[in-house]
């Protein structure tokens, strides 16, 4: 008895017909070898092309780094320096003020920027410093002065004034200067000379006082508006209640700073 064969041959379609199990083996080998070969020879092509055009430094630059806020290797596009008033008489305030960090970082900032924020009361510590990607990055380091300070009674500003003028003075990169602060200056240290020594710095391209409590009793903001008029134009001083707008005023003057100073170093 014989048995019938139920496989089905295998066929493969050519341009010149078909093409039977005793031809198929050789035939599929060589279009195998043939796509691999066009395959392997396009990718050596493309990664010579790459590696010799001036574009693999741009393409390296815009790959994603999953690291939070891996920096480039490139100088920072600016710098900013805050710093945030964390004695007694602010505690009510110390919430928003740390907030207040996290929007510069996050809303303000370019990305990989220089950001150094300088906690102070009667003296100043760096909280942090370095190239945020993301305000994340502040919250353990800044955490501790949330509910207590250890910097000591009362409010003195200029020592940290005079700490920030010394960090924009020492290079040439666009500089940004945040102060989150009630106002109130407890050792009386005139501050309208750090003020004058500030605007003498073409590198400073603006301030913005944020905080001084505009109430008669006090008239802290009146104050701060006095010792910081030699900044002209460069400084914006808002009380909290006014806040959002001093954000979206310094914001803009961050971002036309910042393209003005593309511009020139385009031209030069």
């Amino acid at each position: 008895m014989s048995t019938a064969c139920t496989c089905v041959p295998l066929c493969v379609e050519s341009g010149t017909g078909r093409m039977w199990p005793g031809e198929t083996e050789t035939a599929v080998r060589r279009i195998l070898m043939s796509r691999a070969v066009k395959a392997t020879l396009a990718l050596v092509v493309l990664a010579t092309i790459v590696t010799a055009s001036p574009l693999r430094q741009a393409l390296r630059g815009a790959a994603h780094d999953p690291r939070p806020g891996a920096a480039p290797k490139k100088a920072p596009p600016a710098r900013f320096l805050i710093a945030v008033d964390v004695s007694a008489s602010s505690e009510p305030l110390r919430r928003k003020f740390l907030g207040l960090t996290d929007l510069i970082v996050d809303q303000v900032a370019p990305r990989h920027s220089l950001v150094r924020v300088y906690p102070f009361a009667r003296t100043h510590t760096v909280a942090y410093s370095g190239m945020a990607g993301s305000a994340r990055q502040l919250w353990d380091p800044l955490e501790p002065y949330l509910t207590s300070s250890a910097l000591g009674r009362g409010t003195c500003p200029r020592e940290v004034l005079e700490a920030m003028a010394a960090e924009t003075e020492a290079n040439a990169t666009p500089a940004f200067v945040v102060a989150c602060w009630d106002g109130e200056n407890t050792d009386g240290a005139p501050l309208a000379p750090v003020a004058q020594q500030l605007a003498q710095m073409p590198q400073l391209k603006a301030t913005w006082i944020v905080g001084p409590l505009p109430d008669l009793e006090h008239g802290f903001r009146v104050q701060v508006e006095e010792a910081f008029r030699p900044l002209g134009d460069r400084c914006i001083v808002s009380s909290m209640p006014d806040r959002a707008a001093g954000l979206e005023a310094f914001e803009l003057m961050v971002a036309r700073s910042l393209s003005d100073s593309a511009k020139e170093g385009v031209e030069q």
